[in-house]
């Protein structure tokens, strides 16, 4: 009897220690993932496979029609990786107030050297970010080991890739992402929990499966977009937990 109490106590302090982490990330995440901004409207998700989780999601505006968006998703889930991805977003943060003027490259490879000397190698972030411009209608950006992104243009889609490897690498490999921008574009960045999602079948919903979502919702505007997609990944998963933390993001451009 006094072992079960023991241990039940154990597991109620461990729950209260998740939650409380969990609770201390949402501070790195945005206030709000809908942001109905005339020429650059975002719309996100973000889903914790547990209390916590390694996925990371930001964005800012450094100018009246830009918008910096970055998606990073951390070795594993849980509290390890949700405490990593703490450290990463405030390096960040922290990067960003001592040199503004410092490009997306400049900052992933910062990023790179603090994570190689906070964790040597035993965990790793993967890491895209773009700065998209409505004025002068540009998508800039910079990705390390992330998954593929989309372009939405006029029903069709484009994929936006480049050979890198994640932050925290030993041998780190930046990948550069460029592109001139159409009205209506839509950008689409998300982790690999999103692509990995398995199946009824056993299979994973894979970027050819996530690609006909995005199709399907093509003339939505961006937040019923949004919806439908993490609508029918719910709808996937049924009474099922994620594998792995699912993190979706989505731009829509109009010209300045």
């Amino acid at each position: 009897m006094a072992r079960t109490t023991a241990l039940e106590k154990e597991r109620s302090t461990l729950e209260a220690n998740l939650a409380l982490t969990g609770a201390v990330q949402k501070f790195f995440l945005p206030k709000s993932f809908d942001d109905d901004h005339p020429t650059l409207r975002f719309s996100g998700d973000y889903h914790a496979a547990q209390v916590c989780g390694g996925d990371w999601v930001h964005y800012e505006r450094p100018s009246a029609d830009s918008l910096t968006l970055l998606i990073g998703d951390v070795t594993g889930h849980g509290a390890a990786a949700a405490m990593i991805t703490a450290a990463a977003a405030s390096r960040y943060g922290a990067f960003r107030q001592l040199m503004p003027g410092a490009s997306l490259k400049e900052a992933f490879l910062d990023l790179n050297r603090y994570l190689r000397e906070l964790a040597a190698g035993e965990y790793q972030m993967t890491l895209t970010g773009f700065t998209l411009d409505a004025r002068a209608m540009t998508l800039v950006g910079v990705t390390a080991g992330a998954p593929p992104c989309f372009l939405l243009r006029q029903g069709k889609l484009q994929t936006l890739t480049a050979p890198s490897t994640p932050l925290g690498d030993e041998n780190f490999v930046i990948g550069d992402l460029a592109t001139a921008l159409e009205p209506h574009d839509r950008l689409v960045v998300f982790t690999d929990g999103i692509s990995e999602l398995e199946l009824d079948n056993g299979r994973q919903l894979g970027l050819k499966g996530l690609s006909k979502l995005m199709l399907a919702t093509a003339a939505m505007p961006v937040r019923a977009a949004r919806d439908s997609v993490v609508s029918s990944l719910k709808s996937t998963l049924g009474a099922r937990a994620p594998a792995d933390d699912l993190t979706l993001a989505m731009v829509d451009v109009e010209r300045a």
